[in-house]
């Protein structure tokens, strides 16, 4: 697929919805009413994590994971019919965006429709009995894709949501915890874009006293010479399997730049639910809750700047982050007639740092204002900021 992918993949925004908790009915008909922002927001593509009913059997929580899944064909009624949900991808399309739904293929739940009509389709333990791959995902058991008639199955049921729906999020599809675990180059083979997770404790290392953003920044890098020239990687702070970004940052001037940051990277920008607000709070995958509970900050209106700033980057050339004295990232796109920089201030350190542009003043992509590179080098109380 990524030979044969749209780069254009890499200007998109993907925002991630889950119904249960995105509104406070839950259901596809309200989240109609929050698609006006979410569009304004910057938003090309709609992802909606598991839409199906989720099971009852060893369900966690009081509302259950909707990773444990009774029925692939299914609508969980909690969120309407299969009516309100085409209509929400009706009203999707509508305003210019596409819509994906997560494929979660690995499992079911204990009692899934598959569980009690296709018992051949799942993995057994020894003693014959369904099993997981993973202990602590309790609520689920794992299907067993040597059975090529779950094969036949499974095909026939992207089938009927691709009558409906733009694409799939296909979770854990690189199928590790004791099987064959397919590297991303190999990934790229099937699926447009993979995720970030090749580096991602190189990421978390940014906030620990173990970890540097010179390996990380330097990991980055290794990606732009790994992957075949059409990779597109989803970037993210946060989504639904970690911590709220807010929650690793100490002042909102950080986080500024690492949002900025995000936007800047090569690649397609992921938000999830609410991280428009700058939550701490993490949403429950178990029990009702609020992803808007935690309104701490709006950074709606800068978000959109960043949305316009992407647009203008040069993604089809070369991308390369430097990581500068522990303590800021200077982000460059070289082509053969664009220079385009990036300043960041991660560590709200302040001082300046060295860019190799020609003095002068710049406007900034983010913002519109106009500022400085003096002496070969760049304000850091400025930044973050796009230039070039």
């Amino acid at each position: 697929m990524a030979r044969q992918t749209n780069t254009r993949l890499r200007e998109k925004v993907i925002y991630s919805v889950f119904v249960r908790n995105h509104t406070k009915e839950g259901t596809f008909q309200a989240l109609e009413g929050d698609l006006d922002r979410l569009a304004a927001l910057g938003t090309d593509i709609i992802w909606l994590m598991p839409i199906h009913p989720i099971g009852e059997a060893g369900r966690k929580g009081t509302l259950g994971s909707p990773y444990a899944i009774r029925d692939f064909r299914g609508i969980n009624p909690e969120y309407g019919t299969l009516g309100d949900f085409m209509h929400l991808v009706g009203e999707i399309h509508k305003r210019g965006m596409k819509c994906i739904i997560d494929v979660v293929y690995n499992h079911t739940s204990p009692d899934s429709i598959l569980a009690t009509g296709h018992p051949e389709f799942f993995l057994r333990d020894e003693a014959g009995n369904p099993t997981r791959k993973v202990a602590d995902w309790s609520d689920v058991v794992d299907l067993d894709y040597s059975n090529r008639e779950l094969w036949k199955y499974q095909i026939e049921t992207l089938k009927i949501w691709a009558e409906i729906v733009d694409g799939f999020r296909c979770d854990v599809a690189m199928r590790r915890a004791g099987y064959y675990c397919a590297a991303d180059t190999e990934l790229y083979d099937a699926f447009d874009i993979t995720y970030d997770y090749d580096i991602w404790p190189y990421f978390e290392g940014c906030f620990q006293p173990t970890g540097t953003l010179r390996e990380y920044t330097a990991l980055v890098n290794f990606q732009e010479s790994e992957y075949p020239a059409g990779y597109v990687k989803l970037r993210c702070l946060e989504n639904h399997d970690q911590p709220r970004f807010a929650s690793r940052v100490d002042s909102d001037e950080t986080l500024r730049n690492w949002l900025a940051l995000l936007y800047f990277e090569k690649g397609t920008t992921l938000l999830y639910s609410g991280q428009e607000y700058a939550p701490r709070h993490r949403v429950d995958l178990f029990n009702a809750d609020d992803a808007y509970c935690d309104m701490r900050l709006d950074l709606q209106p800068y978000l959109k700047q960043l949305r316009q700033m992407k647009r203008t980057l040069p993604m089809s050339t070369c991308f390369q982050l430097e990581a500068v004295e522990e303590r800021a990232v200077l982000g460059r796109y070289d082509g053969p007639e664009t220079r385009v920089r990036g300043i960041f201030d991660l560590k709200n350190a302040g001082g300046s740092v060295a860019v190799d542009l020609p003095d002068g003043t710049y406007t900034d992509r983010i913002t519109g204002r106009e500022v400085t590179v003096s002496g070969g080098a760049f304000d850091l109380a400025k930044a973050p900021a796009v230039i070039g």
